[in-house]
């Protein structure tokens, strides 16, 4: 489940167009079509969920190519659609997902950056490995560092 709930991750990027983008508008389509397929053919459940599986990996694929949030936003709610034929729920509904603590974190992130821009190894480290320790983990990509809570 947390791996399905992957691609729900905000974009880092801004691109719309390209390569990427047109990949995973491709693997989109092709996840429906399959999905349909698995689930007519006596329902194929685990078949079903394989191609849920490709669908994800398409999405944080063209997350770390740098698609930005509208062409990554329609492949997530397709993914939302097709999981939801399952049953199952991939919206967060922790309590830690809708915390107030989400500005702060935003702002020692920040912090820790500009840390890293001055090459201020330890101290950066310290504030990725203090926020880990609290449940908050960070990736850091060529567009940026995001954070999310770690299950």
């Amino acid at each position: 489940l947390d791996r399905l709930r992957s691609a729900l991750r905000s974009a880092t990027g801004a691109a719309t167009t390209g390569a990427d983008a047109v990949a995973l508008a491709d693997a989109v389509a092709v996840a429906r079509e399959r999905f349909v397929a698995a689930m007519d053919d006596d329902f194929n459940t685990a078949g079903a969920l394989g191609h849920l599986y490709d669908l994800v990996k398409a999405i944080n694929t063209a997350r770390d190519a740098g698609v930005g949030e509208q062409p990554l936003g329609l492949a997530q709610t397709a993914l939302l659609d097709l999981a939801g034929v399952l049953g199952l729920t991939l919206q967060e509904t922790d309590e830690q997902a809708t915390s107030d603590a989400g500005p702060f974190i935003d702002l020692l992130v920040e912090v820790r950056l500009a840390l890293r821009a001055e090459k201020q190894w330890a101290l950066a480290d310290l504030i990725r490995d203090r926020l880990a320790a609290t449940g908050v983990q960070l990736e850091d990509s060529r567009d940026g560092t995001v954070w999310r809570w770690e299950k």
